[in-house]
């Protein structure tokens, strides 16, 4: 189905809201390390884990898509800290 088991996130969820109250986890700048989607895709294929073998390039898209929406244009979530972008296409 894609989705996380009920169980694994309520662990989740109980250990980042034990992290939040219990921790300082401010952040002062985000490295965004921008790439197009296709780029990673082929970093994938190079890499050879076979747990990596099922992403698809639609799903690359998708979250590369989130991304630049949230970091790039503020329009998901409010951005914490200011973003530095780099562009990683290049070996």
């Amino acid at each position: 189905s894609g989705k996380m088991p009920e169980v694994d996130y309520v662990v989740l969820s109980e250990w980042f809201d034990w992290i939040v109250r219990n921790i300082d986890v401010s952040v002062d700048l985000i490295v965004y390390l921008r790439t197009t989607p296709e780029t990673c895709y082929q970093r994938l294929q190079l890499r050879c884990r076979e747990e990596e073998t099922v992403i698809p390039l639609e799903y690359l898209n998708a979250i590369h898509h989130l991304y630049e929406e949230w970091l790039i244009k503020g329009g998901l979530f409010p951005v914490a800290a200011p973003v530095l972008v780099i562009e990683a296409d290049h070996d």
